[in-house]
C-alpha cells in the first residue's frame, strides 16, 4: 500500500529514502548518483514539502509487511504534468508502479505521467513497457567538473542569441514534443532576468550550422545544457566542439562547479569525452497521458 507522510514524519525516514537514491538499479531520475547532487540537497527538497512550500508536491511511502520505499512526486503547469523528486523501491518495484499508478489517475485523471530511470533500473523500465508507456527519450548522462576543467581556446563562429538572430536559433530547434521548446525558450530567454538561460548559435559562411541552449541554476552551483541541434537534423563535430568550448569558458568563469548534459547520441561521445566529460549512466524517459 501507499501511506501518505505526514510534514512531521518526512525527516524519520530520509536516511532510509536516501540510501536508495544512491542505487541506480532502485532509484530514478533526478539521480543522486552524479557527483553533484548531496544528501543535503535530497533533505532539502524533502523537508520543503513538510513545511509547506510547495502544495503541488506529496511524499508517500511504499509498505508491504514493512516500508520498502520512498515516493516524491509533483504536479505542475496548473496540473498537466506528473513528475518526480524521487522514486526509490527497494524490492517490487512492479507492485509500487502499479499502486502508484492506480492512486494518480484517481487523484489526477487527466495529467500526463513522466518517469525517468537509470538504464540499471531494468525492473521499472520493463514494466512501464508493459503497462503502455511509451520511451520518450533515451540519452547519456554526462558531468563536467570544473574543477578539472581548463579553459579551451575559442575556434570562432560562435555568437549570443539576440532578437535580431532568433529565427536562425528557432529554425533549428524544431521539436515541439520536448517541454522546452521554441516558444517556451524565448519567453525564458527574453524575460528580463532571461530566466538563467544562455543561448549560443555557430555560424559556417553565414549560414546558421547548431546551437546550444543552457541553463544556469543559482544556488546550487550547477548548469544544465538541454539540447544542441544541427542542421537538417545531421551532426557537425566542428560546431559542436565550438559550442561546448564557449559553454564550458563561459559557465567556468561565471562560478559555476558543474555542468550536466543528456547527450541523445552515440555520435556525441568523441567531442565530449575530448573535452573531459563524465559518463554517469543511461536516461530512459518514458511518459503516457
Amino acid at each position: 500500500m501507499l501511506k501518505k507522510l505526514e510534514n512531521n514524519e518526512i525527516a524519520n525516514h530520509i536516511d532510509y529514502a536516501y540510501s536508495l537514491a544512491l542505487d541506480l538499479k532502485r532509484s530514478a531520475f533526478p539521480t543522486y548518483c552524479d557527483g553533484i547532487k548531496t544528501k543535503e540537497d535530497f533533505t532539502r527538497i524533502a523537508m520543503d514539502v513538510a513545511e509547506d512550500k510547495y502544495p503541488n508536491s506529496e511524499i508517500l511511502l511504499f509498505v508491504q509487511e514493512r516500508i520498502k520505499g520512498w515516493i516524491h512526486y509533483y504536479i505542475e503547469d496548473g496540473g498537466e504534468y506528473l513528475g518526480f523528486e524521487a522514486f526509490c523501491i527497494e524490492e517490487n518495484t512492479e507492485d509500487a508502479i502499479d499502486e502508484f499508478l492506480d492512486y494518480a489517475r484517481k487523484r489526477y485523471p487527466c495529467v500526463e505521467i513522466y518517469f525517468g530511470f537509470p538504464k540499471e533500473n531494468e525492473a521499472a523500465v520493463r514494466h512501464l513497457k508493459s503497462r503502455g508507456f511509451t520511451v520518450g527519450d533515451e540519452s547519456s548522462l554526462l558531468v563536467f567538473d570544473f574543477a578539472e576543467y581548463i579553459e579551451q581556446e575559442e575556434q570562432g563562429g560562435v555568437e549570443a542569441v539576440s532578437a535580431e538572430n532568433w529565427t536562425d536559433f528557432a529554425a533549428l530547434h524544431t521539436d515541439e514534443m520536448m517541454y522546452w521548446n521554441a516558444k517556451r525558450l524565448a519567453d525564458a530567454y527574453f524575460s528580463t532576468d532571461r530566466g538563467g538561460w544562455r543561448l549560443f548559435l555557430y555560424r559556417r559562411e553565414g549560414k546558421a550550422v547548431a546551437n546550444i541552449y543552457y541553463k544556469r541554476y543559482s544556488g546550487d552551483g550547477m548548469t544544465e545544457i538541454f539540447g544542441i541541434d544541427h542542421r537538417d537534423e545531421g551532426f557537425d563535430a566542428d560546431a559542436e566542439r565550438a559550442l561546448l568550448i564557449r559553454a564550458l569558458n563561459e559557465s567556468k568563469a561565471s562560478g559555476t562547479a558543474n555542468m550536466v548534459y543528456f547527450a541523445e547520441a552515440a555520435r556525441e561521445h568523441a567531442v565530449l569525452d575530448e573535452l573531459g566529460a563524465h559518463f554517469i549512466t543511461d536516461y530512459i524517459l518514458l511518459w503516457n497521458k
